[in-house]
């Protein structure tokens, strides 16, 4: 239902919405898949059900880059290339490792922003948390006690973060109008990562 690309993953029927309580068992059922992936926390009570009907499952935990790691080889593995996981789990290793992580004392602020309606961010507990710090930067919203925080956009101005991140998730998104839309927002203008174009 969000994911463009690759074009092909269009035309792939849906079986819900993000949320894990509107997927249909039923309609999984039909597709007679020989595995099914699910996310840890989301999809928990599909599990039994798929397995007692002798679907293979994969419960994928998403809280860790660790994670990430384990779940790249859990699906290579219900795909039966195992090999494949491993080699691009070590790639992605590689490249983790080789980010220059900025050692001086004053390390940028990062807010992540995963929603502005409303405003969703990532804190300690998440492997998006754990990027950041990898990179060299200081999350603004790390202690607010969930990995996923609703936050206010007065919060956001007072932690006056140095950079701010915005992801595409689709190619149908305008970067450039995202941009003006985020530097456009009340009181935005105060903060250093929109003042300094970070």
């Amino acid at each position: 239902d969000f994911c463009d690309y690759p074009p092909e993953a269009q035309s792939v029927p849906s079986v819900g919405d993000f949320d894990g309580k509107t997927i249909s068992l039923e309609k999984i059922i039909a597709m007679k898949p020989t595995g099914v992936c699910l996310t840890d926390g989301m999809h928990n009570h599909l599990e039994l059900p798929l397995r007692e009907l002798g679907i293979e499952t994969c419960l994928l935990k998403g809280s860790s880059i660790e994670d990430i790691y384990q779940g790249i080889i859990s699906v290579s593995t219900l795909l039966k290339v195992p090999e494949k996981g491993e080699t691009l789990v070590e790639k992605i290793k590689a490249q983790v490792n080789s980010v220059s992580v900025n050692k001086a004392t004053s390390k940028p602020k990062v807010y992540y922003e995963i929603s502005s309606n409303p405003y969703i961010t990532c804190g300690e507990g998440s492997f998006l948390n754990e990027v950041i710090k990898a990179a060299g930067g200081i999350n603004c919203f790390e202690d607010s006690g969930s990995p996923y925080p609703d936050i206010s956009p007065e919060a956001i101005i007072l932690a006056n973060p140095d950079v701010i991140i915005y992801p595409i998730y689709s190619e149908k998104q305008n970067p450039e109008k995202i941009l003006a839309e985020i530097i456009s927002r009340p009181g935005w203008n105060l903060i250093n990562a929109v003042k300094n174009g970070r």
